[in-house]
């Protein structure tokens, strides 16, 4: 793909189990494959995508093909789906993430230019990096700007006693309606 930044794979599970487990047996269901997805492929922690389907017994026909395996009640199906992802280079000057940001910085610049702003930027992000913040920096001259080192795309979960209180301030000292 042209303006690739890095391919990777991507991969979601379904499992599938007899209704009746508690919510600590589901989650150790969840934390336990995730564990073992990170060790098996180097998959970062947090990209995970899991879904678990409850079915009555009936409703499954679980059987054995001649290895003498007794089934229970315990039984998980698993269903992996794993594909390459490629994530566009946000630094490419083609491609979705460079035609977003012409879309973006074009808007912004056209309605917010003139107005009150504040730009808080994760210094972790693999999709707006540092050189990205250098264009909004241009699109936006007089807004200051928050550099957050240890946060990623997900500045809300990532630095939110950080950003919360920035924002709030900086909304209750902006006369952003009149």
């Amino acid at each position: 793909m042209k303006g690739t930044w890095l391919t990777e794979r991507s991969r979601s599970v379904s499992n599938v189990v007899v209704r009746g487990r508690s919510p600590d047996q589901i989650r150790a269901l969840l934390d336990s494959t995730q564990a073992a997805i990170v060790e098996a492929f180097g998959t970062p922690e947090r990209d995970r995508y899991q879904l678990v389907t409850e079915h009555s017994p009936g409703d499954m026909i679980i059987q054995d093909h001649g290895l003498g395996i007794e089934r229970s009640e315990n039984i998980v199906i698993m269903h992996m789906i794993n594909r390459p992802r490629e994530i566009p280079d946000p630094a490419s000057t083609t491609g979705p993430v460079a035609e977003l940001l012409t879309r973006l910085e074009r808007g912004v610049e056209q309605h917010f230019r003139a107005k009150p702003a504040r730009i808080m930027w994760p210094m972790r992000d693999p999709g707006f990096t540092p050189a990205v913040l250098g264009q909004w920096r241009k699109t936006l001259p007089d807004a200051p700007v928050t550099q957050l080192d240890d946060a990623s795309h997900y500045i809300q979960e990532d630095a939110h006693e950080r950003v919360v209180p920035q924002l709030l301030s900086f909304v209750a000292g902006t006369n952003l309606f009149g």
